[in-house]
């Protein structure tokens, strides 16, 4: 009898490694990797990242279905270009084209048309019925009316356009030259900003015509803002407005606001700031009084023509001395009134 070894019991024998491994085999039973496979997931990936969260906006604009647009125009702005003596237009502002243009047919039909200049050759689509190519370009002004009675000069580079549909096109490039801003309300409508401060020509002459123009021989009188209601024996403050020009201070002289049975409201001298415009008024009497809106409230003047100026030091000693004075009075009634 010969004794048989079963092969499955002995060792497997090894390979031997090249000369240029650093990494030995390793054998692996393939039932160990099944059940590993089996019983280990698959990796599926990051997590997901968490949805972001929805926040709706109501509109400020209703309209029926399928009227949105109905009496929406583009934005645009009245003015000249090239001279004043030119045509009166609508000068279309389009954010999304990057340079400004103006049609051919319009530039001819100027009475004073600026000079044509060599510029860049390009090739423009979608505003005319056929793709253009153009490389003409001019310099010109852009005369725009305020609401104020100022007319704005501003220069701009535009490329001669054939067959454009509209006159004039103030692109992306204006806009930024000069930080134009549009705001849009639904009750106040559509208002063009510029950012960039005036260079004010004759200022004082520009400022008194204007002035003049919209208010006429009352451009020292304020009004009360809107209506008001005071309750008997009180104080309130009430906004008013008038011709403030520049950003300065106001001198409100005191005034005595009669009522329409001869009795009054009191007015204190009061400093004023043309960016906060406030008035504290008083109803001393025994009965609730109303203040309309457009109501004269007073009379400003500028502080340095009203108040004392010191003519000499001991003019100078006399009016710090009766400052302090008033400065102690007051204190004196802050402490007792808080004690």
């Amino acid at each position: 009898m010969e004794e048989v070894i079963d092969e499955e019991f002995l060792p497997r024998p090894s390979k031997a490694l090249r000369g240029d491994s650093i990494l030995e085999e390793c054998l692996v039973d393939e039932r160990e990797v099944e059940s590993t496979t089996q019983s280990s997931p698959l990796w599926e990936g990051p997590p997901s990242p968490a949805s972001p969260r929805t926040v709706r906006i109501s509109k400020k604009r209703r309209t029926a279905p399928g009227y949105s647009a109905v009496g929406v125009s583009v934005v645009s702005m009245r003015g000249k270009v090239s001279h004043l003596d030119n045509k009166e237009i609508d000068l279309r502002l389009d954010s999304c084209a990057d340079i400004s243009l103006i049609s051919l047919d319009f530039y001819e039909s100027l009475k004073f048309t600026p000079k044509l200049r060599q510029g860049l050759k390009m090739k423009l689509y979608w505003l005319t019925e056929w793709d253009t190519v153009m490389s003409s370009y001019v310099v010109m002004l852009v005369y725009v009316p305020t609401k104020e009675g100022l007319i704005l000069e501003m220069g701009v580079e535009a490329y001669v356009v054939p067959n454009m549909t509209v006159p004039v096109l103030l692109g992306e490039d204006f806009h930024l030259n000069y930080e134009l801003s549009v705001s849009r309300n639904v009750e106040v409508g559509t208002v063009i900003h510029s950012f960039v401060k005036l260079k004010s020509h004759r200022p004082n002459k520009v400022r008194k015509k204007a002035r003049k123009q919209k208010f006429g021989e009352d451009v020292w009188l304020i009004r009360a803002e809107r209506d008001y209601h005071l309750l008997p024996h009180t104080v309130r403050n009430i906004w008013v407005e008038g011709d403030f020009g520049k950003e300065k201070e106001w001198m409100v002289e005191k005034f005595l606001l009669q009522n329409a049975d001869k009795s009054f409201f009191a007015i204190p001298n009061t400093l004023i700031s043309s960016m906060n415009p406030i008035i504290p008024i008083a109803n001393p009497t025994n009965v609730p009084r109303m203040i309309r809106c457009g109501e004269v409230i007073g009379r400003m003047s500028d502080p340095s023509l009203f108040f004392d100026k010191p003519q000499d030091l001991k003019h100078l000693e006399d009016l710090l001395n009766s400052s302090a004075q008033t400065s102690l009075i007051l204190e004196s009634l802050q402490v007792s009134g808080s004690s």
